[in-house]
């Protein structure tokens, strides 16, 4: 229960470095864990995230947790956690709906099958796949953790003098309110656009 004490970085197979312990740091010290963690390319913006994550599991603070990323790197992401971290992440898509169907009955909610997902932004911007989530986190699925990689893909666009929300902010804007801590991952976080800027970091922490 002490927030000075670390446990996720002995619980990991990870060579760390000292920036590192910043983000789990700053997290234990916050009655919700909401970091913005916009460390440049490299500097492991993805074991840090995994860090608060596993803290946070060995803490029983979390049950749930779903990463959003750019399809490119969602496999990426599911080896990481399981590597690095012991984490079994499931890879949210159509392949997924329909094993998880066979087995348990169409009627089932996919997301009520497992404990700790990925998929990518491409993928939760259909119906098909937001709706059963925000159903299930409607109804009241607590200790949840949102981490969302590449952040700034989830700003307004700001080529003209105000933000225009894309079909992604929309959606995140939906569905992050409803997790009961967020991590925002991106080394390119500002897109030099104030007003876009400030909804991102609200999208985080209204």
């Amino acid at each position: 229960t002490d927030a000075r004490l670390f446990q996720a970085p002995f619980r990991a197979g990870v060579q760390l470095m000292h920036h590192q312990l910043t983000p789990l740091k700053r997290a234990l010290e916050l009655p919700r864990a909401n970091l913005f963690i916009a460390d440049d390319v490299g500097l492991g913006k993805t074991i840090e995230a995994g860090l608060v994550m596993q803290e946070l599991l060995l803490r029983n603070q979390i049950d749930t947790v779903l990463v959003v990323a750019p399809a490119s790197v969602c496999p990426q992401w599911q080896r990481e956690m399981s590597t690095r971290f012991g984490q079994s992440f499931e890879l949210y898509n159509r392949a997924f709906v329909q094993r998880r169907r066979q087995d348990r009955g169409f009627g089932v909610n996919p997301w009520v099958t497992h404990a700790r997902f990925v998929i990518s932004y491409q993928t939760l911007r259909r119906p098909e796949y937001k709706e059963p989530l925000h159903q299930m986190l409607k109804e009241g699925r607590r200790r949840t953790l949102l981490i969302l990689d590449e952040a700034h893909t989830a700003a307004p666009a700001s080529s003209s003098r105000y933000a225009v929300y894309s079909d992604t902010t929309r959606v995140v804007g939906e569905l992050a309110p409803l997790f009961d801590h967020r991590l925002f991952l991106s080394a390119t976080p500002h897109n030099v656009h104030s007003n876009s800027f400030s909804t991102l970091l609200s999208l985080l922490d209204r």
